[in-house]
């Protein structure tokens, strides 16, 4: 399942789930949003992943090799991003 179809699945369920924990919908869809945004970790995730491991020059290991440096650098981002940007949003 694409990151996409994961989030299109996940979405309702999740925003419902926060409404009944008396969670904020906002906060609860924003992790949900930027969680699946690091689907490049697996040969499913996106699409585009899918399309490059087809091509047989890859193995599904080098997904992770190269993967697990952006989820960590994506990670901080949006660390500092929450912590700096959602005040602003009242968040």
């Amino acid at each position: 399942m694409s990151n996409g179809a994961a989030v299109a699945v996940l979405g309702p369920i999740v925003l419902k789930l926060a409404v009944a924990a008396n969670e904020s919908p906002i906060v609860i869809g924003f992790i949900t949003a930027i969680s699946s945004a690091v689907a490049y970790l697996t040969v499913v995730g996106t699409p585009a992943c899918t399309i490059v491991y087809a091509s047989g020059y890859l193995k599904t290991t080098d997904f992770l090799t190269v993967g697990w440096k952006m989820a960590l650098m994506s990670t901080i981002i949006m660390l500092l991003a929450a912590a700096m940007y959602w005040p602003l949003l009242g968040i």
